[in-house]
């Protein structure tokens, strides 16, 4: 079963070349929120780079990072570049992100935070084929880490970090008839491929995608991806867990932690394709759906929890393109939820994560150039 894109725009971009990611931004585009305002409650904050979108941002130990790609190039030669800002001093700092020579496109899909001094990004290198790209953060550098203990053709989609020495990584490996899920650890010395089984009883997923990890100790991790994928490893033995019954659902995030459980967002899709947003809460034995508005055309790519419930981001799709969305998901599950309102000049929110008191969303802002895409990045101290 093939993954769409998770950026409906993702490929019919072109940019001029931003010369080792430290341009400063330009004027806000048409619509956009003015950087550094308090929109709707959201202080939008300015990224160090004007052409570029955001797949991920992350909190931990007292630092925020946020991953994506630049662009290098213009018209037709235009590749992507890995990218990574780190919140500093009340403003995004950036620090050159290398690539694997010889694969002149590469972007990082998501990061994992245990401090300001240890951060695990990962993602995707195209080239002569597809390769794994994995980055760590050692305080002052990124740095390429080896991922020769991966199969040839692997992307990666997600990481999940609990601790130094147990960090896991999620994605693909591209075979001549599709695609095989893929899963990493980290055991503080390499990088190593885990062998998970095929199937589950009578569901096969072998063939399936995986979107996201997330873990709280080496023996409590969950996967998420396709056709309501959602598996989980006790230390000893990986178990699909069925997701409620009724309409397909797809999960592009799942969140774990001890304080606020495993939540895990996408969209269900309808009979007719239409699709509405949906998240899943897991109580111990089962997951539980919440109640969401049916917003048509919508799904949630991410979700920051609080003691609250969950701050629920992700888009519309409309006839003018993509347009940011953002719900909030009570804790208490017979409650309904509620859109939240976001700043205007949002076209995809592909990521939420709390920090302290607050939130950030990340994605994608309006650009000036229909061609581009602009990093957008918020916070915010209410709770919705």
């Amino acid at each position: 079963m093939a993954h769409r894109s998770r950026r409906p725009r993702l490929r019919a971009l072109a940019a001029t070349t931003v010369a080792g990611f430290t341009v400063l931004a330009g004027a806000a585009a048409p619509g956009a929120a003015a950087a550094g305002a308090d929109t709707r409650g959201w202080t939008v904050t300015p990224l160090p780079v004007d052409k570029a979108a955001l797949s991920r941002i992350a909190t931990g130990g007292g630092a925020a990072f946020t991953v994506g790609f630049g662009f290098v190039g213009s018209g037709r030669d235009v590749h992507f570049a890995p990218f990574a800002a780190q919140r500093v001093g009340g403003g995004w700092v950036t620090e050159p992100t290398p690539a694997p020579d010889g694969y002149p496109d590469g972007r990082l899909d998501d990061v994992a935070v245990l401090g300001p001094e240890d951060a695990w990004a990962v993602g995707t290198a195209e080239g002569p084929d597809t390769t794994a790209l994995i980055e760590h953060w050692d305080g002052t550098s990124w740095s390429l880490v080896d991922t020769s203990g991966l199969p040839a053709g692997t992307g990666l989609t997600g990481v999940t970090a609990d601790r130094p020495d147990d960090v896991w990584a999620v994605g693909y490996t591209v075979l001549s008839d599709g695609v095989t899920p893929l899963v990493a650890h980290w055991d503080g010395t390499s990088w190593t491929q885990v062998q998970v089984s095929d199937s589950e009883g009578d569901t096969p997923w072998d063939r399936y995608w995986v979107s996201s990890v997330g873990a709280t100790a080496p023996d409590d991790v969950w996967l998420v991806g396709v056709d309501g994928l959602a598996v989980h490893y006790d230390g000893r033995t990986w178990t699909r867990t069925p997701v409620p019954p009724g309409q397909e659902v797809w999960l592009e995030r799942v969140r774990s932690d001890p304080a606020h459980g495993t939540w895990a967002v996408g969209y269900d899709v309808a009979p007719d394709g239409t699709r509405t947003p949906a998240a899943l809460h897991w109580d111990g034995t089962a997951w539980q759906a919440a109640r969401l508005p049916a917003d048509p055309s919508a799904q949630l790519e991410d979700l920051a929890a609080d003691t609250d419930g969950a701050l629920a981001v992700g888009y519309r799709s409309t006839a003018n393109g993509p347009v940011g969305y953002a719900v909030r998901v009570p804790a208490a599950l017979g409650v309904p939820g509620h859109r939240v309102p976001l700043p205007d000049g949002i076209t995809q929110l592909n990521s939420a994560a709390a920090d302290g008191d607050g939130v950030w969303i990340a994605g994608d802002g309006v650009s000036a150039d229909p061609e581009t895409l602009s990093p957008f990045a918020a916070r915010s101290s209410a709770r919705y």
